[in-house]
């Protein structure tokens, strides 16, 4: 073994062994059906399991962590789902906190809200909105099943009780996905972000998961028409670029994504339900980043532009 792949090789052992990992977790299905997301449906991938993960079920992946002495830096609620759909989310949030000592984020689209205060006294780090308009006319184009009234209704609610009950650091950000059609409404979210104290991120859209690239790549004629409704397809294919090393793949790099019934995905940009990888428990969480399955290898020769 030559000098540079011994260099090669400690850097994949240690970045492994001692490097701290994120959890991307969902813990429930979603309630929305965004036409850019591989639930819309337009792409033809199949997940269709529907359901909540239980307390003690997320309980025993947190003490894997533990018992495998993996450091976690970050725990990160809602991949492909709505975790504020699952009622155990806050006791979900204290838990890791407690046991981890680790930060914890909240990715949701806030069309249902049940238990506002609950989550605020959680421990809760950062709760990130993801809309795409401030006008019901343009947010429904994308987030298909939500309301654009009901997410700001539910912004002040959890505005006035943060005030209310003086809680400190959880932090809001609202996630503006960037659409051809919704430039004006960008400039709305971000007003509204200054009067209310949010964080505004600005987020360029893209062609989301990894089997969506693949089947543009292969069908893209058919693919355009869909697409060039939404994003601009030329400044996409212009970004898009391969992974010419699998190992280098950020996405696999020290980050675990974990169903809501304990299946294991090969990463947070796979949606499919047949590349799922059996249980969590079947694998010790240090080998997880270097499995190289099926659809990593598909990925690593298809042009993707979130890398």
């Amino acid at each position: 073994m030559n000098l540079k792949k011994i260099k090669k090789h400690f850097k994949r052992i240690t970045r492994n062994y001692f490097g701290k990992f994120q959890i991307d977790i969902d813990i429930s299905s979603c309630n929305l059906r965004c036409a850019m997301c591989p639930r819309g449906g337009i792409s033809g991938l199949k997940n269709t399991a529907r359901g909540l993960m239980d307390l003690e079920l997320f309980k025993k992946i947190i003490a894997k962590f533990l018992r495998e002495n993996v450091n976690v830096r970050r725990v990160v609620f809602g991949n492909w789902g709505e975790p504020l759909l699952n009622p155990e989310l806050p006791k979900m949030i204290t838990y890791a906190k407690d046991k981890l000592e680790t930060h914890v984020d909240i990715n949701t689209n806030l069309t249902y809200l049940k238990n506002p205060a609950e989550i605020l006294e959680s421990g809760v780090d950062i709760i990130n909105i993801s809309i795409s308009g401030m006008r019901q006319e343009v947010y429904s184009k994308n987030h298909r099943g939500g309301d654009i009234r009901i997410v700001l209704a539910n912004i002040s609610r959890l505005l006035d009780i943060k005030n209310k009950k003086d809680i400190k650091g959880v932090q809001f950000l609202l996630t503006f996905h960037d659409f051809i059609y919704n430039k004006k409404d960008s400039e709305l979210a971000m007003k509204f972000c200054e009067d209310h104290g949010l964080i505004f991120i600005h987020r360029r859209m893209y062609i989301c998961s990894v089997e969506e690239n693949i089947i543009f790549h292969e069908e893209k004629e058919k693919a355009a028409k869909f697409y060039n409704k939404f994003i601009d397809l030329e400044q996409e294919m212009n970004l898009q670029r391969t992974l010419n090393n699998v190992e280098e793949c950020k996405l696999l790099n020290n980050r675990v994504t974990i169903n809501f019934d304990g299946q294991l995905y090969r990463c947070c940009g796979v949606f499919d339900q047949k590349y799922l990888m059996g249980s969590f428990f079947d694998y010790r969480i240090r080998n997880i980043p270097n499995i190289r399955s099926e659809i990593c290898s598909k990925c690593s020769k298809t042009p993707i532009s979130f890398r």
